[in-house]
């Protein structure tokens, strides 16, 4: 998994880029798997279900982004203290409430679905001033720098 495209583009976004980035739509790592990686039948519950298997030290913190006011997702080193303060699905950890209501994971999946299905059927995976649409220049060249 940590092969993956998703892990990669996370990876830069997090870790890299300059200036780092605060993290990436769920859409938006879906299309950089449709798109680039690997291939249409990539669905959020493959992408969940990546992210709650996330090994070595990282985790995938789900927290709201000031800039876009959208939940993302930050591929993060927490600490112990961190991951017994944040509710968890796995390796998920979430710093958001919009999910304390849910008990499992497959709620939280169900959950993420329904939120975000429409836009990504619609191909729109990037959320720039205010509106979901397709890839930017922008997004394409730091897809393209990564692959």
């Amino acid at each position: 998994m940590e092969k993956s495209l998703w892990f990669k583009v996370l990876y830069y976004w997090c870790f890299k880029k300059n200036p780092i980035g605060s993290g990436l739509t769920i859409p938006f790592l879906i299309g950089v798997e449709k798109e680039f990686g690997r291939g249409q039948n990539f669905e959020i519950n493959d992408l969940l279900n990546e992210f709650y298997l996330v090994q070595v030290n990282y985790s995938i913190t789900i927290r709201n982004c000031q800039n876009i006011n959208m939940d993302v997702c930050c591929l993060d080193i927490l600490n112990n203290q961190e991951k017994e303060y944040y509710k968890n699905f796995g390796s998920i950890y979430l710093e958001v409430n919009d999910y304390n209501d849910l008990k499992t994971f497959e709620d939280f999946k169900l959950k993420v679905k329904s939120e975000y299905i429409d836009y990504i059927q619609q191909n729109n995976y990037s959320f720039n001033n205010g509106i979901w649409g397709g890839f930017t220049d922008i997004d394409l060249k730091t897809i393209e720098k990564i692959t």
